[in-house]
């Protein structure tokens, strides 16, 4: 924490911190003084700033400070009103949108559901076959002196891929609008009430 970049301070000057004061300096942003570092010197000091924080006065405009920096009558100037680090620096403004509802049945869910699975699956299947006729294409070029039976067979294969790619990108665009129309279907049919 801040002790790290400090310097520490010469004996004489150690001097034991109560809870209030602690609590005081820890949401100021400036503590002035050592945490405990063993685990039942942190459980003590966390249970110190609990007691302190319930017994410190709230009013309207301090939040949870101790006595001493919120005021309590001895003279002392509260800080500047700082958030606590916990919490986000933009305020929130609570609004209100009207929100309609499309209700589904089963069928209609699991028809939803199998239109679009079937769309993703032929693009994907599309996409392989765009790689497998790209890559024969490329082999092809590549393979001059090959037997013209391996040729013809991978000109072949290369031809089936690219008649593939297109058929099933027809498919997957067909299922993606087929899906479309019955989202559009179902909201044309559901009536709300003003």
């Amino acid at each position: 924490m801040a002790n790290r970049n400090r310097p520490p301070r010469p004996k004489s000057e150690s001097r034991a911190v109560t809870p209030e004061e602690a609590l005081g300096q820890i949401l100021s942003g400036r503590p002035e003084f050592d945490i405990p570092s063993t685990e039942g010197g942190i459980r003590a000091f966390r249970e110190g700033i609990i007691r302190a924080q319930a017994a410190s006065p709230r009013s309207s405009d301090a939040e949870d400070l101790p006595g001493e920096i919120a005021g309590s009558g001895n003279g002392a100037k509260r800080p500047p009103n700082k958030r606590p680090p916990n919490r986000t620096s933009l305020d929130r403004i609570p609004g209100r949108r009207p929100m309609k509802e499309y209700p589904l049945s089963k069928p209609e869910l699991w028809t939803l559901g199998g239109i679009q699975l079937g769309s993703a699956v032929s693009f994907s299947l599309a996409g392989t076959c765009f790689g497998l006729w790209s890559s024969t294409k490329q082999q092809l070029a590549f393979a001059q002196g090959a037997k013209p039976q391996i040729a013809g067979y991978w000109q072949g294969v290369g031809d089936m891929a690219f008649y593939g790619m297109i058929g099933l990108a027809i498919i997957g665009a067909a299922l993606f609008l087929l899906s479309g129309f019955n989202v559009l279907k179902i909201i044309w049919t559901t009536e709300h009430r003003k």
